[in-house]
């Protein structure tokens, strides 16, 4: 009868272990997918606070940079020579130590395919700042595996006006 008895409970146990690892997967599954939701509002947030930006044109340092920069305007075939000059480079004023060719291949790039559209580089700005958005959520989450933390200190990140100029200027 002991036998018995202790097959029952083992049964009993072995059944318990499975609800609780089913209840387990339900809520892993559930955060989730909150976890996600979370994170493209961080996203869609700093898309949706910068959609205004849009219809702004060129500003501060875009006219030596882009408007009158005859490297830059050489559209594509001037990328391996923006790899190896400077930001200002080709600019009628000289020349600076910076040293930023990512950004500026963006910029002929842009060039070469929209002309004198700043609207494709705010575009693009906007997006970046959404996948950043994204990005610091989930980084935050992995950090400090808390939801609510994560979601206050992404949003706070996003809504800072420190970075209106990312997106209100072309800073790739």
């Amino acid at each position: 009868m002991t036998k018995n008895k202790k097959q029952k409970e083992s049964i009993a146990e072995a059944h318990q272990k499975k609800q609780q690892q089913k209840a387990d997967e339900a809520r892993n599954h559930k955060i989730k997918i909150l976890r996600r939701i979370l994170a493209l509002i961080c996203g869609l947030c700093g898309v949706i606070l910068y959609l205004n930006t849009l219809h702004h044109g060129f500003v501060l340092d875009d006219f030596s940079v882009i408007l009158e920069n005859r490297i830059t305007k050489q559209g594509l075939k001037a990328i391996p020579q923006i790899f190896s000059t400077s930001y200002r480079s080709g600019y009628y004023l000289g020349t600076d130590e910076l040293y930023r060719p990512i950004p500026k291949s963006i910029f002929a790039i842009s060039w070469n395919w929209f002309g004198n559209n700043p609207l494709p580089l705010h575009l693009l700005n906007i997006v970046l700042f959404g996948i950043t958005g994204i990005v610091l959520f989930n980084f935050c989450y992995l950090l400090f595996p808390n939801l609510v933390f994560s979601f206050i200190a992404s949003m706070l990140f996003m809504f800072h006006p420190a970075h209106r100029g990312c997106c209100q200027h072309k800073k790739c």
